[in-house]
């Protein structure tokens, strides 16, 4: 299954570095932008991953941003609120980028527990444009991820005990998305 959608993603990339035209490139060189990304986290736990993100590209290579989105660990979801920042090389329809983010996680479920933690990665990959206001965006990255959880456990004669859960996951992020500019 893994290998699976590795060799999906690496044909899609190829395939959109081949059809580049330096046509479809306008002169706009700055401006908001719009993510949309779908991913797999494998690791000690695989799990999916969805995120959104606005920010702001200057100078047709820099891009800043902020994001918010939703994974889920352990029988347990998240919410992950963080800012990215991408690199992207060359000035071509397809451009290969290198990016960082970082963040809060938020979760979600609060029926037994409360909880917290943080995230940070790096990614590289390709961004296409087919004309100049949308394109298709493919990565593969590392995502580290420190949870905190507080579980409760009641007894019935008289309140309950509460343990923290700490969880440090190391995972590999594989994602594909659309890109609005």
């Amino acid at each position: 299954m893994k290998n699976s959608i590795i060799s999906c993603l690496t044909i899609l990339s190829l395939t959109l570095s081949f059809g580049q035209k330096d046509s479809l490139n306008t002169k706009r060189t700055s401006g908001f932008y719009n993510r949309n990304t779908l991913g797999v986290l494998v690791g000690t736990e695989s799990g999916a991953s969805l995120q959104l993100s606005n920010g702001y590209r200057f100078n047709n290579q820099l891009e800043v941003g902020f994001g918010f989105g939703y994974e889920r660990h352990y029988y347990y979801n998240y919410a992950p609120i963080f800012i990215e920042s991408r690199y992207h090389f060359g000035k071509g329809n397809t451009q290969p980028f290198i990016g960082v983010m970082g963040g809060y996680m938020a979760i979600l479920n609060q029926q037994s527990t409360s909880g917290e933690g943080y995230t940070f990665g790096g990614s590289i990959g390709l961004t296409h444009f087919f004309t100049s206001h949308f394109g298709v965006s493919t990565s593969i990255g590392y995502r580290y991820l420190h949870l905190n959880r507080n579980e409760y456990y009641y007894i019935w004669n008289g309140g309950g005990n509460g343990t923290t859960v700490i969880q440090e996951l190391n995972r590999l992020d594989v994602r594909i998305g659309i890109v609005f500019r």
